[in-house]
């Protein structure tokens, strides 16, 4: 109760708000600084937003995060940072603004309570895209198209078939981009696949399925730059496949 009554900023009532759960995620909490934390972002990002939605959205990204440790998934410190990394590189000369306007210049909490459960979710995606059985006629469909590229297809032709709307028309070419310009998980694969031949393993990514051709690599103002085409066959059912495992994740809302 007194963590709830504390209004001010000083370090006492910062103590005691960082100490005393607002709810209780599984085995985890999410302390009463921190909820007001994300309330208050998220008024700053939507004056009108619903707090009821803001609440929701923070409680169901610390059950994400219990769901990938009961899972087991590789969660690590340098993968967040990859994914804070990719952030900054689409946002580009308007992510200083982005911080400014909406998390009070700080970039810690832009990685807090964007980049980080994006990780989460990312690495979420990418299990239940491992599942081939489970996303059968998707997987079916990228090795078929793989088939056709071995068997002498042009890679260009064979895209068209993509369900990359923006790379599909041009032959599921990427354009020329560095580590951070590209989905953290492709990037891994692109660093170990022969340039200058389709990659023989279908790559799985958030989105679903990947073939990839890395077509040259090269040198460009002291960092190393890939020319990529991709085909991407997409997965559907995650939504589903997610609420019930988070179904089995407890919350306990105590503010």
């Amino acid at each position: 109760a007194l963590a709830y009554a504390f209004s001010g900023r000083d370090p006492i009532s910062l103590t005691m708000k960082k100490i005393y759960p607002a709810a209780i995620v599984g085995t985890s909490t999410i302390s009463v600084y921190d909820w007001d934390e994300n309330l208050a972002i998220a008024h700053r990002t939507d004056p009108d937003a619903a707090q009821t939605l803001a609440e929701n959205t923070l409680l169901q990204n610390a059950q994400k995060q219990v769901l990938a440790r009961k899972l087991k998934l590789p969660v690590s410190i340098s993968g967040m940072a990859g994914e804070l990394s990719f952030d900054q590189s689409e946002f580009q000369s308007d992510y200083q603004t982005l911080l400014d306007e909406y998390f009070f210049g700080q970039e810690n909490l832009f990685a807090k309570y964007v980049a980080v459960p994006q990780y989460y979710d990312s690495l979420l995606r990418v299990a239940y895209n491992s599942d081939t059985r489970a996303n059968a006629k998707a997987y079916a469909k990228a090795q078929g198209l793989l088939a056709r590229i071995n068997a002498g297809q042009k890679f260009e032709d064979v895209a068209a078939e993509s369900d990359d709307a923006i790379t599909a028309p041009l032959g599921g070419d990427l354009g020329v981009v560095s580590k951070d310009q590209i989905l953290p998980e492709l990037m891994a694969a692109v660093e170990t696949a022969p340039v200058g031949k389709v990659d023989p393993q279908i790559v799985v990514s958030r989105y679903g399925y990947h073939i990839l051709y890395p077509v040259e690599a090269a040198e460009k103002n002291g960092q190393k730059v890939w020319h990529i085409k991709q085909i991407l066959v997409q997965t559907s059912g995650y939504e589903n496949w997610l609420n019930s495992q988070l179904a089995a994740v407890s919350v306990w809302r105590i503010k």
